[in-house]
């Protein structure tokens, strides 16, 4: 313990803003932890914001894509009602066709009062010609079958592959990126250099007090100054002093 108030003084002054520095480097050191903190709160939370964007913009893309799927199937769809149509007006040409080649045959195959080679003549080129007509209206639905099927392939062709335009558009996920990495907060600062400052103080304290003490009574060592403090118009002897 210092016995002179002014070492004593200092002492404290030094410890005093030893414990100051160190509370002012503590709170700065966590002042910047929290702006860390913060700011990568705020970058997480832009993370999170960007996914969630990339998932909405995602649904509304499959959503148009199923939209723009139904347009298709039911344009194709009608494509082919419209070739099938075709078809079966082709089918019904045939038929009045076979019919009134038939009654034409029937018609001319009557000959009346007229007998013999002639009459048969007659009725044979009616035959053979009606033959002829309806060979040629079969050629004709049978060309026109194979044309309509191979108009409905290349209708099936072309709207298939704009289904898989329409699904390559979206047939991946937007996937997340990595995630903004935590900030690296700084230590606070050790106890111990607080501690150390103020056992030096503490030493420089008690030095600077022996020195003072020896400066007063020109010894640091009580024992061999058997009477450290004399009073004022006293007369101090030393034991070994032989008197005059």
């Amino acid at each position: 313990m210092c016995a002179d108030p002014a070492t004593a003084a200092t002492l404290a002054v030094s410890t005093a803003s030893s414990v100051a520095s160190y509370a002012t480097q503590t709170s700065a050191t966590k002042s910047k932890n929290r702006s860390r903190i913060r700011a990568y709160e705020a970058e997480k939370q832009n993370y999170l914001n960007d996914i969630m964007l990339r998932n909405n913009q995602y649904n509304n893309e499959v959503i148009e894509q199923e939209l723009a799927l139904d347009e298709l199937n039911k344009a194709q769809m009608a494509q082919w009602a419209n070739q099938d149509r075709q078809y079966l007006k082709l089918l019904e040409d045939h038929a009045f066709n076979t019919q009134d080649a038939l009654v034409d045959r029937y018609r001319k195959e009557y000959a009346g009062p007229q007998t013999g080679v002639t009459a048969s003549r007659l009725a044979g080129e009616t035959a053979r010609a009606v033959g002829l007509g309806l060979s040629k209206s079969i050629a004709n639905v049978m060309f026109n079958k194979e044309t309509i099927a191979l108009n409905k392939e290349i209708i099936y062709q072309d709207t298939d592959a704009k289904r898989r335009l329409a699904y390559e558009k979206v047939r991946y996920a937007p996937l997340p990126g990595a995630p903004p990495p935590p900030p690296e907060l700084e230590a606070p600062p050790g106890i111990g250099g607080m501690l150390l400052n103020i056992a030096m103080a503490g030493a420089q304290a008690k030095l600077n007090d022996k020195l003072l003490n020896k400066q007063k009574f020109g010894t640091t060592n009580p024992k061999q100054n058997p009477n450290p403090n004399p009073r004022p118009g006293s007369t101090y002897r030393h034991p070994g002093y032989v008197g005059e």
